[in-house]
């Protein structure tokens, strides 16, 4: 499992990444992550490299590897099963834990595409009663023209429905 790490994340947590890994040959294993302040709070933004599918935390308390995995992990299993991705007592649909590497974001389109949904967040967050689930939820269900106008969750479904 790859999680491919803006620089400033990069040094929130204590980590150096490794220089451009190539993509997960599992969609569902790699990941874009970016830490951004909307108002008065940070957030930490974790976004499928290849389809936008994103969640999000508060970094309070996540200072190295350990507990940024933590968090990540379980937010993106939250957030597929909020959506009817994952039910429980299902296996994880998430690449076995065989490992996972910190890599660079990969290019410029990556970053524009990771910027183009923190700003969004960032809207989002700045709405009056906003939360975390609420935000995650509109920006999944967001088209993106990156995706050909599809949303997140709909190209997560495409890619679940071709792999079974």
């Amino acid at each position: 499992m790859t999680f491919r790490l803006s620089r400033r994340l990069a040094q929130g947590i204590r980590i150096v990444p490794e220089d451009r890994l190539p993509l997960d040959r599992n969609p569902l294993g790699d990941w874009s992550c970016h830490v951004f302040p909307a108002g008065p709070a940070n957030y930490i933004l974790v976004a499928n490299t290849s389809f936008l599918y994103s969640t999000l935390f508060s970094p309070d308390g996540v200072t190295h590897a350990e507990p940024f995995l933590l968090n990540a992990l379980s937010g993106i299993h939250a957030r597929l099963a909020h959506d009817g991705f994952e039910l429980p007592g299902q296996p994880s649909m998430l690449p076995a834990d065989s490992g996972v590497a910190f890599g660079k974001l990969l290019n410029r389109s990556e970053i524009a595409r990771l910027t183009n949904l923190v700003q969004c967040a960032q809207r989002l967050l700045l709405s009056p009663q906003p939360s975390l689930r609420e935000t995650c939820a509109r920006l999944n269900d967001r088209p993106f023209k990156s995706l050909k106008f599809r949303t997140p969750k709909e190209a997560l479904y495409a890619v679940i429905e071709c792999r079974h």
